[in-house]
């Protein structure tokens, strides 16, 4: 999970240096020829998919139902799906992944095809989301609320209350949501803090 940023920052080097903001990351959609649509989705939340043959166009669809608060966070996840996971992301490949999962479900949890298509779905889906809730919580930010109190606990509260303000400005947030992006960015915060906290190895 450390790795998450290296390849972000080589585009963009003030990556975590500030909290972004919903116009922030339009404004990197658009940089990344991205077209991004709010559109009612029947609830998928949101979707990245890159279609074309020789000339390939990333898209993102998000539900526009979720209101402009929610679709900072998913335009969030979707972004990192972009910087993370392009190459594993094109409409056919999520085609015949997903083709495959049905034969498996409900009935055969231990099903090693299904359990390992499950996991690289699920890990792709983590990483993103981790990159949403960095976007919330710079780098930064969390070093600031760290020296301010030192503490785990009171850490995650900080960037907890942090961050639902800073949603909340954008709109509604509804507690199940919040509940979800606690949960990524409390991931956020315990990746950033083996990072920061891990002595750098000295050279040989």
């Amino acid at each position: 999970m450390l790795g998450i940023t290296a390849c972000i920052r080589v585009k963009y080097p003030q990556f975590l240096e500030k909290d972004l903001t919903f116009e922030d990351l339009r404004r990197m959609a658009r940089r990344e020829k991205i077209k991004v649509q709010c559109i009612t989705l029947g609830g998928l939340g949101s979707a990245y998919m890159i279609e074309g043959g020789k000339q390939p166009k990333a898209k993102i669809l998000i539900e526009k139902k979720v209101g402009e608060a929610g679709q900072w966070y998913l335009l969030g996840v979707e972004m990192g799906h972009h910087f993370l996971h392009a190459g594993a992301m094109t409409t056919q490949r999520q085609t015949d992944l997903l083709k495959r999962l049905p034969k498996y479900l409900p009935k055969n949890d231990n099903n090693p095809d299904y359990l390992k298509i499950r996991g690289a779905l699920e890990l792709l889906n983590m990483e993103a989301e981790i990159f949403a809730a960095m976007t919330f919580l710079s780098d930064a930010t969390i070093k600031k609320f760290f020296r301010e109190c030192e503490d785990y606990y009171y850490l995650l509260q900080k960037c907890y209350k942090f961050t639902e303000e800073r949603l909340r400005l954008r709109g509604k947030v509804d507690e199940k949501q919040m509940k979800d992006i606690k949960d990524r960015l409390r991931r956020r915060i315990n990746c950033f803090l083996v990072q920061y906290l891990t002595p750098a190895r000295s050279e040989a």
